[in-house]
């Protein structure tokens, strides 16, 4: 029977995340992934200048590549304690908010990179920048995360994330083009300006997370138009009680919640896998270039080497979000598994051909170790505070970012042959591969049957006028 009367026409409660599990709005979804996507691209065109500008400015500035390791660093270093300061405003003042802001910093100081003038002042320089740099994804993450039916939650992060891996690539062709007829400098001016341009769109065209608005008890009329987006059919009236059944209370976040129950396993997991995850991931990320100019290649072949790394590493989001979703987390042990393979494998004498071909698969399975953590981490956390985990966790990871670069510099100042520097990241991604099977079967255990977070307990939170 069709209800009567205007008030009928109300619903008096929507439940959130009801809405969202069953939004059909391929628009709104495409919309979001989209400007976050965009995002990544040029986060990682910021990352990826310095270490395409290495070869250059160690031979300009006369330094090793040992010296040269403490730059790499500084921007993990900046990156960590980026992600836990935007991590902590992200559950404070809005996904969103936090998001312009952090964007808003590293292109303002990326642009400033042009003015450094010693390994100094650009370790400086690379710190600051990278402090906005640390919360673009850990948000860009959570607020995907919060936005995708559980169906796709891993699909829709790590289609995504694979910004990130392209980014990295075209930041290899950029400055394969840009450095040689512009200079150094030119590299951090395009890093700068992108993000600042972005931000326009971010501003107009990204949501808020909606699932922060209702817990925070934020404005209805927002909440309104960002559910009437997902579903135009919804009646909404002035007396609607907005609700999010399954869902932990708003609470105020403390480091020790992150230990509560099942997760005094699950996190410190989380935290070691990132290190060793990120440890590969940063030393191949800085010292590919130098490693392939000291084999002999050219800087502009290095350079082309490096961006085939990074394009491989753009294919894998899809892949993992597929796999993940269709066959759980455990299935994605592959990819450390043959990961392992091949980059010990790129230590051993190669053809130029042969060896493009290993550096594109190399690529695809190391990244996609990475690409496994990021779409899982937000899903063992609860909404209430999970952009503060998010971030936490990215934060701990870059004590692998920063060791990777400074450990890198010292082998290669010890002119460590080949094949022994391939083994060890070899064995880094080994251990990755160990952690995430103790990871998928904790996953298995406790959060295939749970709707939305570890926390059971069915609260409602209302939004009034």
């Amino acid at each position: 029977m069709k209800p009567t009367g205007v008030t009928a026409l109300y619903s008096q409660k929507i439940d959130i995340l009801q809405i969202i599990e069953n939004s059909k709005n391929k628009k709104f979804a495409v919309n979001l992934i989209f400007w976050t996507f965009l995002l990544m691209i040029v986060e990682a065109i910021d990352i990826a200048g310095i270490s395409y500008a290495a070869p250059v400015l160690m031979k300009l500035w006369d330094v090793t590549p040992k010296t040269f390791g403490t730059v790499f660093a500084a921007a993990p270093f900046g990156l960590m304690l980026g992600g836990f300061i935007f991590g902590y405003l992200g559950d404070r003042i809005g996904r969103k908010k936090t998001l312009l802001i952090s964007t808003c910093w590293f292109g303002v100081l990326t642009f400033f990179t042009v003015f450094a003038s010693s390994v100094t002042s650009l370790i400086v320089l690379r710190f600051l920048a990278a402090l906005g740099l640390g919360g673009t994804v850990p948000l860009a993450i959570v607020l995907v995360n919060e936005y995708a039916p559980k169906r796709s939650r891993a699909k829709w992060v790590g289609f995504m994330f694979t910004g990130f891996p392209l980014g990295m690539s075209l930041g290899g062709f950029l400055a394969g083009w840009l450095i040689p007829n512009f200079g150094w400098k030119s590299i951090f001016i395009a890093g700068g300006l992108f993000p600042l341009i972005l931000i326009i769109g971010l501003m107009i065209r990204l949501p808020e997370s909606i699932k922060y608005l209702v817990l925070r008890n934020k404005e209805k009329k927002e909440i309104t138009k960002i559910l009437l987006r997902l579903d135009p059919k919804l009646h909404i009236g002035p007396n609607t009680q907005f609700i999010m059944e399954n869902e932990e209370k708003n609470v105020e976040f403390s480091p020790k919640m992150l230990f509560t129950g099942v997760l005094l396993f699950i996190t410190p997991i989380l935290w070691i896998y990132s290190i060793f995850s990120s440890f590969s991931i940063y030393f191949l990320n800085n010292w590919l270039p130098q490693v392939f100019v000291s084999s002999g290649l050219t800087i502009k072949d290095a350079s082309f080497a490096t961006s085939i790394y990074h394009l491989a590493g753009m294919l894998v989001g899809s892949a993992v979000g597929w796999l993940f979703d269709k066959r759980g987390m455990l299935a994605c042990l592959i990819f450390p598994i043959v990961g392992s393979i091949l980059v010990a494998v790129l230590g051993l004498p190669l053809s130029k051909t042969v060896l493009m071909f290993v550096v594109f698969t190399a690529g695809f399975f190391v990244v996609g170790v990475q690409m496994v953590l990021t779409v899982s981490t937000p899903m063992f956390y609860p909404t209430a505070y999970r952009s503060n985990a998010n971030g936490i966790a990215m934060g701990i990871a870059k004590i692998g970012s920063i060791a990777g670069p400074i450990i890198g510099g010292i082998l290669l100042s010890m002119r460590l042959p080949l094949n022994q520097l391939f083994l060890f990241i070899s064995l880094a991604i080994i251990i990755s591969g160990l952690l995430l099977t103790a990871l998928g079967l904790f996953y298995r255990r406790h959060y295939t049957d749970v709707k939305d977070s570890v926390i059971k307990d069915s609260e409602t939170v209302g939004v009034t006028n």
